[in-house]
Order: C-alpha cells, then sequence, then structure tokens
C-alpha cells in the first residue's frame, strides 16, 4: 500500500488531517521464575500505578498473599480448573475494556496443566471404555472425540495427543490475547528436556510439551525470566554472547529509542509499561529504583 502523501500548509506546517497517528497495541508480557522470584509481587506494582480498577487478576495458584494489602475482591477471580478459567476469561472480557487496563494471569503453568489433564484424562477414558468392548461410534459423545487417537492397533497415538494439547494451548493463549487489555501472565521456570532422562539449559517456561511452549512463545511479546536477588529480583530479557542460560523474547522499538536492557536489577513491571509506552526514556528507565518496603514473592 502506498502511504499517504502530507499535505502541507503555506505556513510549512503538515495539515492535521494528515498528521501520522500513534499505533496503540496492547502489551502481551510472561514472567517465569521459581516460587520466591516475585513474580506476583509484579502485579501489586501494576496496581500500584494504574490503579486496582485498572489491574484484573485470575488467580490460578491462591498465591496473593504478598499483595494482599493492595487488592480489591472486586477486580479479583480465583478459579480452580479449566471451566471456571472459561467464566474469568467472560468476566475480564466485560470488565476490562481499555488498552489502559491490565487482565493478569497468576498460574500460567497451572492453566497449561488443566488442559494436559483434559486432553490425556479423555483420551484415557476413551482408550479404557474401547479395550473394555465399548464400540468407538457408541461412546459417549465427550469421548468420541478422542476415539481418533486410538490407532487401529488399541493403542493410543501419544504423538496426536501432544499436538492436540498445542493447539489447545494456542486457543487459550490466543483468546486472551485478542482482549482489549493488556495481558500478563505468569509461569514456572524449567529446564529445558535434552533427552528423555536429561535436561539442561536453557531455562524456560515451566509448560507440559514443547508445542504448548511454542503457543506461549507465539502469544506473548516480552517474556522474561526473574531471578531473586537480594530484596528485589533481577529480570534476563537476552543472554550474553555466547550465553544460552534463559530464554527470552522482548519487541522493543530500537528505531524509536527503546531498548530493553539484557537483564535489568531491580525489576518492576510498571516501570517496564511505562518505558514502552514512552511515559519515561530508556535512561530514565535505566536509573536504579529503591523499593524499601516491598512485599516479596
Amino acid at each position: 500500500m502506498a502511504a499517504t502523501k502530507q499535505q502541507v500548509t503555506p505556513g510549512g506546517e503538515v495539515s492535521p488531517e494528515t498528521q501520522p497517528k500513534p499505533f496503540n497495541e496492547t502489551l502481551k508480557v510472561a514472567a517465569y521464575g521459581a516460587n520466591n522470584s516475585r513474580k506476583t509481587l509484579q502485579i501489586g506494582h501494576l496496581i500500584e500505578t494504574f490503579g486496582a480498577p485498572n489491574v484484573g487478576i485470575i488467580s490460578c495458584e491462591r498465591g496473593l498473599n504478598t499483595i494482599r494489602s493492595l487488592l480489591d475482591e472486586r477486580y479479583i477471580k480465583v478459579v480452580d480448573n479449566k471451566q471456571q478459567l472459561r467464566d474469568a476469561w467472560k468476566w475480564a472480557a466485560d470488565t476490562f475494556t481499555g488498552t489502559n487496563q491490565w487482565v493478569c494471569v497468576d498460574g500460567g503453568t497451572r492453566t497449561i496443566q488443566w488442559l494436559y489433564n483434559d486432553v490425556f484424562g479423555t483420551a484415557q477414558r476413551a482408550y479404557e471404555a474401547v479395550l473394555n468392548g465399548t464400540p468407538k461410534k457408541n461412546l459417549p459423545p465427550d469421548l468420541r472425540a478422542y476415539a481418533a487417537f486410538i490407532t487401529s492397533n488399541e493403542e493410543l497415538d501419544t504423538g496426536r495427543l501432544w499436538g492436540r494439547l498445542g493447539t489447545e494451548a494456542e486457543r487459550l493463549l490466543d483468546s486472551f490475547v485478542k482482549l482489549p487489555s493488556n495481558q500478563y501472565w505468569t509461569f514456572w521456570e524449567e529446564l529445558t528436556s535434552i533427552d528423555q532422562y536429561r535436561k539442561g539449559v536453557p531455562w524456560k517456561p515451566d509448560t507440559p510439551g514443547n508445542l504448548s511452549f511454542g503457543a506461549i512463545k507465539g502469544a506473548f511479546d516480552f517474556i522474561f525470566r526473574l531471578v531473586p536477588q537480594g530484596e528485589s529480583s533481577t529480570a534476563y530479557f537476552r543472554n550474553p554472547p555466547g550465553n544460552n542460560e534463559n530464554y527470552g523474547k522482548t519487541r522493543d522499538d530500537w528505531r524509536g529509542g527503546t531498548r530493553i536492557p539484557d537483564r535489568v536489577a531491580d525489576f518492576r513491571l510498571d516501570r517496564l509499561v511505562l518505558l514502552l509506552t514512552g511515559a519515561i526514556t530508556t535512561n530514565e528507565f535505566n536509573k536504579p529504583t529503591t523499593n524499601e518496603g516491598d512485599e516479596k514473592q
């Protein structure tokens, strides 16, 4: 598509009709780390800066005590299974409708585990029913779809089931990132599987199956590892040359002067948001902050 030619007034000014308009897109951010890496604390920082009514929380782990003093129950949904997560999605879609608002899913690893339990658990029930003599065509409706994963040798095709899990993870994440609000998800961490018996670097978000990890990589613009350092945490976005310690992903605007450092000590998610939205400069972002009195997770 050809670029629109700007019209210049006799005074040398660009006419209002052709002034470039900033492109405003929501942020999709994911953090992963150990239990004490202060992933949930980042939600508290969002509340401090943007206000509780602008930060919706879907709690999948019942681990919000570390930011209890900042919480308002009107903006929290506690979920324990896949159906409740679907209901929470509808609540988030109806409640947080602006690009200045956030939906935070605390417990992303658990949401993928629910999908895993559903896919493999349902397939196992269908498999057992067939082994017990039920023809595939006579299976109950909730099991019949999984008959396709039972081979002619009456074995479960686990490779295709992992593919089904990856598809379900893509659908789940896609439904959230298409909401009109910004997204922040937390995940546990794990080492990468080298083979059936060994694991090694890089560290990455903890998810069952490589395809579900691929869904995470595709859904989020920023993925970083949080590592506790004294009274705060350091966020690792990139590895130095020759180092493969942590998986990370960024989409910062180098041309526009926004570049996230490879690692950020004393990390605060709210300051990252201010940087990415142009409220503070890269130099201001890189200045150390004091987090005295912060609660930790």
